[in-house]
C-alpha cells in the first residue's frame, strides 16, 4: 500500500521494480497485487516464502533488541567480528575503502526505523508462500543472487523456474549484497535486463 501510494504521489503509472532481501518479498507481493503497475521486476537475494518459523525466544530477543538497543550498536558488533564476516563482505570493504564501507553501514543503520524493521520481520516470518502464484507474473523478471548467499540460492532458482519470463543470474564470489561485492557484473545484469524489458 505504501509503494502504491508513493507511485500515485509521484504520478508514476508504471515502474521497473527492484526488491532486495526482505523488500524483495514486498516487491513480489506488489507485482502480484498490481501487475499493471510494474514494467519489469528484479528480485535480488530474496525468497517467495519464509525460511521457516523462528523459535519464540529468538523472535522475542530480536523484537527487544531492535526496539530498545540503538541500531548503530549493531555496527560495533559487526566491526568487532569483521573477520567472521563472509569473504565477499570483507573484500568489498577493502575495495571500497574500510572507512567508507563502515560509514555507509553506519548511515544505513542510523536511518533504520527499529519499529518498522521489527514489524516487517514479524510479517515476513508469518508470510504465506507465494510459490503457487509465481506463474501469474507476466513482466520480464530478473532473479539475482550471490553464489555464497546460501540462504537464498535455492529460493532464487525456484523463483526463476516458476516465473514464466524470468532470467537467473548467480554472481560469482558474492554474498548478500552483489551490488557492492560484484558491482560491475551487477550493473551489467541490470542493464541487460532493462534492455530486454524494453524490447
Amino acid at each position: 500500500a505504501d509503494l502504491a501510494g508513493f507511485l500515485d504521489a509521484t504520478e508514476t503509472t508504471k515502474c521497473d521494480l527492484l526488491g532486495h532481501s526482505l523488500v524483495g518479498m514486498v516487491a513480489l507481493r506488489f507485482v502480484l497485487a498490481h501487475p499493471e503497475r510494474v514494467d519489469s521486476l528484479i528480485l535480488m537475494d530474496t525468497s517467495d516464502r519464509s525460511h521457516g518459523v523462528m523459535p519464540g525466544w529468538i523472535h522475542r530477543l530480536i523484537k527487544f533488541a531492535t526496539r530498545r538497543i540503538p541500531m548503530r550498536w549493531s555496527l560495533r558488533v559487526l566491526r568487532a567480528n569483521r573477520q567472521k564476516l563472509p569473504e565477499p563482505m570483507r573484500r568489498a570493504a577493502e575495495e571500497m575503502g574500510t572507512e567508507r564501507y563502515w560509514s555507509r553501514l553506519r548511515t544505513k543503520l542510523e536511518a533504520m526505523d527499529p519499529v518498522a524493521f521489527d514489524v516487517l520481520l514479524d510479517q515476513v516470518m508469518k508470510q504465506q508462500p507465494m510459490t503457487d502464484r509465481l506463474g501469474e507474473i507476466r513482466c520480464p523478471t530478473l532473479v539475482m543472487v550471490g553464489d555464497q548467499d546460501e540462504a537464498f540460492l535455492g529460493s532464487s532458482r525456484r523463483m526463476a523456474d516458476h516465473i514464466p519470463d524470468a532470467k537467473l543470474v548467480v554472481f560469482k564470489d558474492a554474498h548478500h549484497s552483489p551490488q557492492i561485492e560484484a558491482p560491475r557484473a551487477w550493473l551489467n545484469a541490470i542493464r541487460e535486463h532493462l534492455e530486454r524489458a524494453r524490447t
